[in-house]
């Protein structure tokens, strides 16, 4: 039931964690959590695990054709879900470690952990540090196009 209408609707469901000390504030935040369910949040929402899923999977395409192109690794559906899989795992853990920026020596040391019994100490070790050149150009390489833009733009935007 709700506290402020009295009725009796999904939309009554207050977290258990708000008790209402002023029914206004307490209103507010209620009504603001509830205008993140609106299907054009939902939609962004969608977009934004799309390109999350895009990011994702060009780094492990690449760790994956490092293993073929580079050490001649049998592709097979097994080897290829080992792979995704472990690099997901890798980034996620390189993602939420404080205190290593850019995952820097976390990721690589858990794909050498999920990935040295199957496809190699040395081979993971190489696959791994090549991945972290390519990331660091692609970092470096989107700075200065930014970068650039940002010059044209300014020099656009004072007539020059």
């Amino acid at each position: 039931m709700d506290p402020f209408t009295g009725s009796r609707s999904w939309r009554s469901l207050y977290p258990s964690c708000c008790i209402p000390d002023k029914k206004g504030k307490v209103r507010a935040i209620w009504d603001r959590l509830r205008s993140l369910l609106s299907p054009s949040f939902a939609g962004l929402l969608m977009k934004l695990v799309l390109i999350y899923a895009v990011a994702i999977l060009i780094p492990g395409t690449a760790l994956f054709l490092s293993f073929n192109v580079l050490f001649g690794i049998q592709s097979t559906p097994e080897t290829l879900l080992a792979v995704f899989g472990a690099h997901v795992i890798s980034w996620t853990l390189g993602f939420v470690t404080i205190g290593a920026p850019g995952g820097i020596g976390v990721r690589e040391s858990v794909l050498l952990l999920l990935l040295s019994g199957t496809l190699g100490e040395g081979h993971v070790l190489v696959a791994a540090l090549f991945l972290r050149i390519i990331s660091i150009l692609a970092d470096v390489s989107v700075f200065l196009i930014v970068r650039l833009h940002d010059m044209i733009s300014k020099d656009k935007l004072e007539g020059k």
